[in-house]
């Protein structure tokens, strides 16, 4: 028999941001930046669950369509993540009424240390053994956006 999986991991952290930021200008209205973002983690708390999608009218082994539901707080990782940051902003417009500028903004975060750099969670109590392994998760992103200057 052939079956549809769901495997849902939601990962939640409460955080304080620090950003250190400096710009160059490079053009009359262009500006090459670096930085370093800080974050402190206060807390994390996660929610995994397993849910049977097709086919309809089987169950699992515990009588229903779900299993490995569990939640809870997570432990193990650093209170204090930093990041390295390079963007480049560009003023579009200026002096439009009681705004100062448009700007458009790209900028790139590079993760210099880690959320996690090993950690094992276990399935739910009564399942059979499972372990997901977290090797040095670290968050890294791109980002573009529209700013309004006052």
């Amino acid at each position: 028999m052939n079956a549809v999986f769901k495997h849902q991991i939601n990962l939640t952290y409460h955080t304080i941001p620090v950003d250190l930021h400096f710009e160059y200008p490079v053009l009359s209205s262009v500006w090459f930046g670096l930085g370093v973002k800080g974050l402190y983690i206060a807390s994390a708390s996660f929610m995994q669950l397993e849910t049977l999608e097709e086919p309809s009218g089987v169950s699992f082994e515990n009588g229903t369509r779900t299993r490995i539901d569990k939640s809870g707080e997570l432990s193990g990782y650093n209170s204090l993540v930093f990041n390295g940051n390079v963007s480049l902003r560009a003023r579009l417009a200026s002096d439009i009424g009681a705004i100062r500028g448009i700007d458009l903004t790209a900028s790139y975060v590079h993760p210099l240390t880690e959320v996690y750099d090993a950690q094992t969670w276990q399935g739910a109590a009564g399942s059979p053994p499972r372990s997901y392994y977290i090797n040095t998760y670290r968050i890294s992103m791109i980002t573009a956006g529209l700013g309004l200057s006052f």
